[in-house]
């Protein structure tokens, strides 16, 4: 990562951080809403926390072999050659947040303007059994890519896979929210407020 890349990674850790710093709250909303894309990594390693270790998604070729992505000891990255290599495409600088248990419900802002990796960070949350979208549905830019080198030194930047979650749904098009809705935040803390762990405590 570049330097601002870290510093955007360990801001995401302060603010969990800053969040738990007198009591762990008892569900979340990660709102990707205007969230147009760039680098995905960084937002996943310094929501690891919220996130929670484990693979959450994958990059589906046209072949149909799969590069699963994870969250594991403040890292965030890609699973290579069936499982055997990680590869941490990005990593926060302090020591991470673990929360017991590892799993809080998480309710997933969206909006039109969501895209690419901003879509990438809700994948994470799809197929979890705590989390649930709401808002409207992303650009539709749920696409990996890579550079491919020309040699006369011309570079192509081509879409070379598409997402797919936990559970092994692949995307490459728009992500329809659970609930449509024009009042997600008001919506999403109702929702929360009636998961375990917060309809006991009041939704705090």
């Amino acid at each position: 990562m570049d330097p601002g890349e870290q510093a955007y990674a360990d801001s995401l850790l302060g603010a969990v951080r800053a969040l738990t710093s007198h009591a762990t709250p008892c569900g979340w909303i990660v709102d990707v809403r205007g969230n147009t894309g760039g680098n995905m990594w960084p937002m996943l390693a310094g929501l690891g926390p919220v996130v929670g270790p484990g693979r959450h998604g994958a990059f589906v070729e046209a072949s149909g072999d799969r590069q699963p992505w994870f969250y594991e000891d403040g890292r965030a990255g890609v699973v290579f050659l069936g499982g055997w290599f990680k590869v941490g495409a990005a990593e926060v600088g302090a020591l991470p947040h673990q929360f017991d248990p590892p799993h809080p419900p998480v309710a997933v802002l969206t909006d039109g303007h969501t895209a690419s990796s901003g879509e990438a960070v809700a994948v994470t949350f799809r197929g979890r059994s705590n989390a649930r979208s709401f808002g409207a549905s992303t650009m539709g830019l749920t696409t990996g890519n890579q550079i491919v080198r020309l040699p006369d030194g011309a570079r192509l930047f081509v879409t070379s896979s598409v997402y797919a979650d936990r559970t092994g749904r692949v995307y490459g098009g728009p992500l329809v929210p659970d609930v449509r809705t024009t009042a997600p935040e008001a919506d999403a803390r109702d929702w929360l407020a009636q998961q375990p762990g917060c309809s006991e405590t009041g939704g705090t």
